[in-house]
């Protein structure tokens, strides 16, 4: 498992997520500070999350598959918002390693 997907472990671990039916309420009121978006996810979920990102103006990625972030969290999960700006940055700085 790489950086990224730990980071998000651990963030789950001290309730730094957020998903789910309360991730786009989460958007639109800037309680997060990162949205990662599986690229497996529907085209009608990602447009939909990026677009709600783009409005608020918080930085939306997608990486990774449904599988990996799912085996990462120990549940299902298509998208989450990171609610931590130190989780956040940690995850940035990976995401722009990887795409080096």
């Amino acid at each position: 498992m790489n950086h990224i997907y730990g980071t998000l472990g651990i963030a789950k671990a001290a309730r730094k997520l957020v998903s789910g039916d309360l991730l786009i309420d989460a958007i639109a009121q800037k309680r997060v500070n990162l949205v990662i978006v599986c690229e497996d996810a529907s085209d009608r979920t990602k447009k939909n999350i990026q677009n709600k990102c783009a409005h608020y103006l918080i930085p939306c990625h997608v990486y990774g598959t449904v599988a990996q972030m799912s085996a990462a969290l120990s549940a299902h999960r298509v998208a989450v918002g990171i609610a931590d700006q130190g989780f956040s940055k940690s995850i940035l700085n990976s995401l722009k390693e990887v795409k080096v």
